[in-house]
């Protein structure tokens, strides 16, 4: 394994990439995961939780090799822009049967529905679901975040409320809207698939 932490649950029934495989502290993975990861690698930060049957893809086939079959391609084939690494930071919820693939980073504090296919960024403290995954909400206010962050994290570790306000895509919207109370996000067209 690449480096595990303390209070891991990696269930036996479940296939890994070990070698690429990095987990943090007290992260609990559902039975029947598959998390894949070839030539890059899979960050499962501290206190991530994961329901049964996640799948991680960090990687996928080179699809532009021509004049040989598609099952026929070897690791050895893959470009470097076939594989990139997946990141889960902390604290962190994956529902049930979830699909993560590669190049993703599910910033710290997000939700992830169960069922739902993750195939951009997660911004942190967003709840998403779908396929595609798409943004709900935000876990709540700026103010709500950075009391919660205050109570978790050292100064250093903490999100800044302009690292919370500049989210990019549709949670920072979602965050402003809670602040501001303008109603629902979803409704002025500030989600997007993720």
């Amino acid at each position: 394994m690449g480096a595990c932490g303390k209070g891991v649950h990696l269930p036996r029934d479940g296939t890994y990439s070990f070698e690429n495989l990095y987990v943090g502290n007290d992260v609990h993975v559902g039975i029947g995961p598959f998390l894949s990861a070839v030539k890059s690698r899979i960050y499962l930060g501290d206190k991530v939780a994961m329901g049964p049957g996640v799948m991680i893809f960090a990687g996928n086939r080179n699809l532009g090799l021509h004049g040989k079959f598609m099952f026929d391609v070897t690791d050895a084939e893959k470009l470097p822009s076939d594989d990139k690494d997946v990141v889960i930071e902390e604290d962190v919820w994956v529902g049930g049967n979830v699909i993560i693939t590669s190049g993703v980073r599910i910033g710290r504090g997000s939700v992830i529905g169960a069922g739902s296919v993750v195939r951009r960024s997660v911004p942190p403290y967003c709840v998403v679901a779908g396929n595609p995954a798409r943004v709900i909400r935000a876990r709540g206010t700026v103010a709500e975040i950075m009391a919660h962050e205050a109570i978790l994290y050292p100064p250093e570790k903490r999100l800044s409320t302009e690292q919370l306000q500049r989210v990019p895509g549709a949670c920072g919207g979602a965050m402003a809207a809670s602040v501001n109370d303008h109603g629902d996000p979803a409704q002025r067209g500030e989600t997007g698939p993720i």
